[in-house]
């Protein structure tokens, strides 16, 4: 439901998804609440990003993938992190956003992450993009 939610906001904005699930996701209904609010506000997130960008540069990318013993939920989209902004944007309180946002969005997420027994992961590059990674042991 979350998917096909944010699905149609990319489409109303004009913002190209792809996406690709290589993951059994059978088995994570009693985390199924915590995982999705993660996704959700990595997904607002790679969708702010991107809303101004010109055309060429109005996409995510979400792939959901086994690697051994753990499950990778990723967000990628165009540009990178400032180093500025990577030294502070998990500590509480801090937004780039407008006022109305608390800032609290990544922290919260790190926080779920930790009492699933998992992480939050970041890669930023000019060429690849930046992506997050919410990064789960299997159950």
């Amino acid at each position: 439901a979350l998917l096909n939610a944010k699905l149609t906001q990319t489409e109303v904005k004009g913002i190209k998804v792809k996406t690709n699930v290589d993951a059994n996701l059978s088995k994570l209904s009693t985390r199924a609440f915590d995982i999705t609010r993660i996704l959700g506000n990595l997904i607002d997130n790679a969708l702010d990003a991107v809303t101004g960008n010109q055309k060429q540069d109005r996409w995510m990318r979400l792939d959901i993938e086994e690697k051994g013993p753990f499950l990778f939920f990723s967000i990628t989209n165009p540009g990178t992190l400032p180093e500025e902004i990577r030294a502070k944007m998990f500590t509480p309180g801090f937004t780039t956003k407008d006022s109305s946002h608390s800032g609290l969005g990544l922290y919260i997420c790190k926080q779920l992450a930790e009492k699933l027994h998992g992480k939050i992961e970041y890669t930023s590059h000019g060429e690849t993009g930046t992506t997050f990674s919410l990064v789960l042991p299997k159950p």
